[in-house]
């Protein structure tokens, strides 16, 4: 055989046999379980665009059967809306129908207004497995939610209406809630002082009874008065946030990530 016809079947070999061998190795480590393979939003995962609006309510209770699926960002706003991207998955027409989907259901019962995550009838099998299930993110804005209980979901909140005086949260079923981790404030400064005159995540009484859940309260989060009653295996954390007073308990088996300066704060709070 010719050297030039040796170098075109090497060529041939080269082109076609490298990527033959590598999907036979992928498909033994899918099998295998050593290979997860993430599916592009824009090609297996196909999403509806879902956007409403409803009354206002006194109270907002979020509801998640598996954490860190469900996120809901409250915004304050003049009107009450919501919106977010309903995803469903039609690779296997046997296990994912194209009807069946993870989705939010927003619903009033009294003067509360519900936000549950409902998945589809497979996943309902899967409670311990937060990776077969979408997760979704709601934007709410809302006029006001002096009352906000998280089951099992995530609340983020970045800002607070100007005119909200208190407010009362409860957390449980591995609830978490992140206050002032973004946002905004207006300083004035002098050539001798620094003041704050306002701070999008500000309130002057917040009160929190969490078990078995995360707490997050981060530099735009300022309250006058904070109480916490925290028990079960929780995590407080405090970043660079403005607390004036505090007052409440923690329980024993409680992780605090803070510096000493909020640790001064709360030890007062453990071993009551």
């Amino acid at each position: 055989m010719k050297t030039s016809n040796k170098l075109l079947l090497a060529v041939f070999l080269l082109v076609f046999a490298v990527p033959l061998l590598l999907a036979l190795n992928m498909k033994n480590k899918i099998k295998n379980q050593e290979y997860v393979q993430k599916k592009n939003e824009d090609r297996d995962m196909p999403y509806l665009n879902v956007h409403g609006s409803f009354s206002s309510y006194k109270v907002l209770k979020l509801v998640s059967p598996v954490q860190v699926v469900f996120t809901c960002h409250l915004r304050p706003s003049k009107t009450a809306s919501y919106d977010y991207r309903d995803f469903y998955n039609k690779a296997d027409p046997n296990n994912y129908p194209e009807d069946s989907r993870d989705k939010v259901r927003i619903y009033n019962s009294s003067d509360t207004l519900y936000m549950e995550y409902i998945p589809h009838s497979n996943n309902k099998h899967q409670a311990n497995n937060a990776n077969a299930w979408f997760a979704i993110e709601v934007n709410a804005d809302l006029p006001s939610f002096e009352k906000l209980e998280i089951k099992g979901a995530t609340a983020i909140i970045d800002s607070l209406p100007d005119s909200l005086k208190s407010m009362e949260i409860t957390l449980s079923d591995g609830g978490s809630l992140k206050m002032g981790e973004g946002g905004s404030k207006v300083e004035w400064v002098t050539p001798s002082t620094k003041t704050l005159s306002r701070i999008s995540c500000g309130v002057a009484n917040l009160s929190v009874n969490a078990t078995g859940s995360n707490l997050f309260f981060g530099p735009y989060f300022m309250a006058a008065h904070l109480q916490l009653n925290v028990s079960g295996a929780s995590t407080l954390s405090v970043k660079d946030a403005i607390i004036k007073k505090v007052d409440g308990r923690l329980s024993d088996s409680i992780t605090v990530n803070a510096s000493w300066k909020y640790l001064r704060q709360l030890a007062p709070l453990t071993g009551r």
